[in-house]
């Protein structure tokens, strides 16, 4: 009897130990990738004015919201290193959609939309550069 108490505290031994290894290895891969920092503007009024990640330069990477000081979004974007990609939003101050289009290492390429505050399509344009 006293051989299967000294197997099981083995047993726990092995198993306390891999989950810290693994509890090690959850940390030390959370700090490699969260080193990329939300930054997040607010306005003197203490509404949001911007929200997103920033890269070690400080160049804006990922999804970012920017906010019209009534907290309607303003617009919606994904950004590589500092230059808008693929689709962008853009809002009216009363939260109905502006504009949609595709960009590309930071240039307007492809199907592009415009639209009234009434939601009606005013143009869709094709930009090539």
């Amino acid at each position: 009897m006293n051989s299967s108490r000294t197997t099981t505290f083995l047993i726990q031994k092995r198993i306390n130990y891999k989950k810290a290894v693994l509890f090690l290895i959850f940390v030390l891969f959370s700090n490699v990738s969260f080193s990329q920092e939300i930054n997040k503007e607010q306005y003197n009024n203490g509404q949001i004015k911007s929200v997103g990640r920033q890269n070690s330069d400080g160049k804006r990477i990922g999804e970012w919201k920017i906010y019209y000081e009534n907290d309607h979004l303003h617009q919606i974007a994904n950004y590589d290193n500092g230059k808008p990609t693929d689709e962008v939003k853009e809002f009216y101050e009363t939260g109905q959609l502006n504009l949609i289009g595709n960009y590309e290492n930071g240039e307007l390429k492809g199907k592009y939309e415009e639209f009234y505050k009434n939601r009606q399509l005013y143009r869709t344009a094709n930009m090539e550069n």
